[in-house]
């Protein structure tokens, strides 16, 4: 905010006098139990203009008082305030020790000019205070203070520069017939004004007073200063303004950066340079490359030229000199670019849906540059790379073309990417038997995958194939269960391992020859011995003549168990043991079994107990 210099009032009459409308009738009245405090008329100074309010204050000092009721009459000039209080102490009885105030406000409005008188009673129903305390007061509303007029004679210096005092006079006369007073300096910069101080001096009907003050340390621009004068001692309500303005001059602010009438023209073309006009210029200088290229008043000037880049720049100036060069504003006269160096990517195979990233060498001329997938326009981009979420495998295809206002290059050789996934687990291992006897080969199978490259084969764990085919041929001799698992390869790198496939090889069952001097006339199978049996039984059985037997093993719901002899054997007495393991090697459970042999045309089932 400004600074003020001194107020130095001159008065043009011999005579001012000040008035004071409150006359207090007496001192305030109470007695030892309290009393009344105060009486208020508000405002102060009231007149017919004013919403006048009363405010009645006191206290009792201790606890067995209380206030029962108030209320306020007007009579014709007078305004009587009755209290009514309560008093509930007894000989004997104990009052707390503690103040109780009141206090009451009565709205009675505007009234007319006059004097008027304020008694307030306060009544008392007590045992130790019965007497009433009683308290006056008057005052007067006087007629709405006139206008006063303001004239303001002159500022100094007339064309101040930033960092000079400026003094203001002015000429201030009540024209009215009753006295008034009030003025105040209001500045205003940049369309806000700011109440500078105000000074309230009582003018007489018809007395004038030559006010003057002054403003320092004032910015540079366009200044307003209003004297006003108004009827009561604030700065918000004015009755009379006069105001002035006036210039503080400096070297100019810097312009805004200049604009062009075209952003780039295409081969020889014309265009126009424009910047905004500033405050206290007189004159601007215009650079084109660093070079000054127009100085006058103006703010745009009409250019022609070939391909070239021409960046301006331009500064504000008057009689007290130049404002610092705006930023600046290049043109750049282009050609359609050539084709840019790319699309590249340092891999033609991405694993997986990962972000592909693509770059390309940028041209001097293009501004932005288009891009292709697969021949079909996707986006423009103002840099040299272009980051691409493939939505899944296959292979995709990228071409650019670079660009500027001039138009766009052909299109730029093609770059291919392929994009493959991850091979799932496979679903399921196949085998052409659950169960094989020891030394008899058998073939462990899958299906084909999709994106599959090759196979990895498990057998317990360990690798047992590695190749591109869908299936392989197992041999054992030894008994034992065997876990294959399958996992699927890529060049992207390989699967899970699928859930386990269970191939049994069973021990060789050994057919036992009985010796005796001659051959069995018939075929016959005996009692297991011993039976019931744990864990192993014996089962005995004669060929007359070379046949092809088996001898399988049934549990009672007629479930095969264990296959004991399946092939082609020589005529005479044999024997072979079960040692109660079923086809899977696993041990079975107590209980019936049957037995059978099938041998040629022969054919008898016998029983056999499993106890453990």
């Amino acid at each position: 905010m400004p600074n003020h210099g001194s107020v130095r009032p001159f008065r043009k009459s011999n005579w001012a006098y000040f008035w004071l409308g409150i006359v207090f009738s007496c001192s305030l009245a109470g007695s030892s139990f309290g009393g009344i405090t105060g009486v208020e008329v508000v405002p102060i100074l009231p007149t017919t203009n004013d919403s006048i309010k009363i405010i009645v204050s006191g206290y009792f000092g201790d606890g067995c008082w209380s206030v029962s009721d108030n209320s306020m009459v007007q009579d014709e000039d007078v305004f009587r305030v009755n209290v009514w209080a309560t008093d509930v102490w007894e000989p004997g009885n104990y009052c707390p020790l503690v103040i109780i105030p009141y206090q009451f406000h009565y709205n009675i409005g505007m009234l007319d000019a006059s004097s008027y008188r304020v008694e307030v009673t306060e009544h008392h129903s007590s045992l130790r205070d019965p007497w009433p305390n009683w308290e006056s007061i008057s005052f007067s509303v006087l007629d709405a203070l006139p206008d006063l007029a303001v004239g303001i004679i002159f500022i100094s210096p007339s064309s101040p520069m930033v960092g000079e005092r400026v003094t203001i006079q002015a000429i201030i006369t009540n024209i009215g017939s009753a006295p008034a007073g009030g003025i105040c300096l209001r500045h205003c910069l940049d369309g806000s004004w700011a109440n500078d101080g105000c000074l309230f001096i009582l003018l007489g009907p018809g007395e004038s007073i030559s006010f003057e003050t002054s403003l320092s340390d004032l910015s540079t621009g366009y200044h307003y200063v209003s004297m006003c004068a108004n009827t009561q001692n604030d700065c918000n309500t004015y009755n009379n303004c006069g105001e002035i303005s006036f210039v503080v001059d400096s070297i100019p602010n810097v312009p805004d950066s200049p604009s062009a009438s075209t952003v780039a023209p295409c081969s020889d073309s014309s265009y126009t340079i424009t910047w905004g006009s500033v405050y206290g210029a007189t004159y601007y200088n215009l650079y084109e490359n660093g070079d000054t290229v127009y100085a006058g008043s103006d703010t745009s000037i009409a250019f022609s030229h070939s391909l070239g880049s021409y960046c301006y720049t331009v500064e504000a100036c008057n009689d007290f000199g130049c404002s610092d060069q705006s930023g600046s504003r290049c043109v750049t006269i282009m050609q359609v670019p050539e084709p840019p160096i790319g699309p590249i990517y340092p891999r033609d195979t991405v694993c997986g849906a990962q972000p592909i990233a693509i770059s390309w060498v940028a041209y001097s001329d293009a501004t932005f540059y288009n891009l292709y997938l697969d021949g079909h326009f996707i986006c423009s981009v103002t840099n040299t790379s272009y980051v691409f979420n493939a939505p899944g495998p296959g292979e995709y295809c990228f071409r650019v073309s670079a660009c500027n206002n001039c138009g766009c290059s052909p299109l730029s050789i093609t770059i291919c990417i392929v994009v493959i996934l991850p091979p799932s687990i496979p679903d399921t291992l196949y085998c052409n038997h659950d169960t094989v006897d020891a030394g008899e080969s058998y073939m462990v199978s899958w299906d084909p995958v999709n994106g599959a490259s090759s196979y990895e084969l498990y057998e317990n764990g360990i690798k047992l194939y590695e190749g591109g085919g869908t299936d392989t041929a197992v041999i054992h001799t030894e008994e034992n269960n065997y876990y294959y698992t399958l996992a699927v390869c890529n060049v992207c790198g390989c699967s899970d391992t699928s859930n386990s496939l269970v191939v049994t090889v069973l021990g060789p069952t050994v057919v036992e020859g009985i010796n005796s001097p001659s051959l069995p006339r018939e075929s016959a199978l005996s009692q297991n011995y011993p039976n019931p049996f744990n864990p192993e039984t014996r089962i005995e059985f004669s060929l007359p003549r070379a046949s092809h037997v088996t001898i399988e093993v049934y549990n009672t719901l007629g479930q095969k168990v264990r296959s004991l002899v399946s092939g082609r054997l020589s005529a005479g007495y044999k024997a072979v043991t079960w040692d109660s393991k079923d086809d899977r090697g696993v041990k079975v459970s107590s209980g019936i079994y049957l037995y059978r042999i099938v041998a040629d045309d022969f054919i008898e089932s016998k029983k056999m107990i499993l106890l453990k």
